[in-house]
């Protein structure tokens, strides 16, 4: 488990470019923390992201994403055969539907189009990305 003392320990001993990734690797996460909670916000998309950052920042946390139990399953079959599973896609197109309709009742438009535009960007990118992985031979 990572704690915010280890995350600073580490945040002091890096340079500013891997501050930067750490930091924008943090954001994703969060982002990828609220959509396990929150099932209408894209876990799949921001994780991956996440660990992206991570990987170019911070080693250590990289791979504590790739071992965990929400995250790390789809991030090593994205990082090592740059597949999502099937059922990854369901869920996530399915989350950011329900998401964009409810933000359409409940937020005034500009910001309702800008979630749209998000999850329309998010829904893209899932479901162009192959679902099994290919042997050769």
């Amino acid at each position: 488990m990572i704690s915010a003392k280890s995350f600073y320990l580490e945040w002091k001993l890096k340079g500013s470019k891997s501050r930067v990734f750490m930091a924008l690797g943090g954001l994703f996460l969060l982002f990828a923390l609220v959509g396990v909670l929150i099932p209408i916000i894209p876990q799949v998309p921001f994780a991956i992201i996440s660990a992206y950052f991570f990987s170019k920042g911070s080693l250590r946390i990289h791979l504590w994403m790739r071992q965990n139990r929400f995250f790390g399953k789809p991030v090593r079959e994205w990082e090592d055969f740059k597949i999502i599973r099937p059922k990854m896609k369901i869920i996530a197109t399915t989350s950011m539907v329900v998401g964009a309709v409810l933000a359409h009742m409940k937020i005034g438009l500009p910001w309702a189009y800008a979630i749209d535009l998000v999850f329309a960007l998010s829904i893209g990118f899932v479901l162009t990305r192959r679902s099994k992985i290919f042997s050769l031979g």
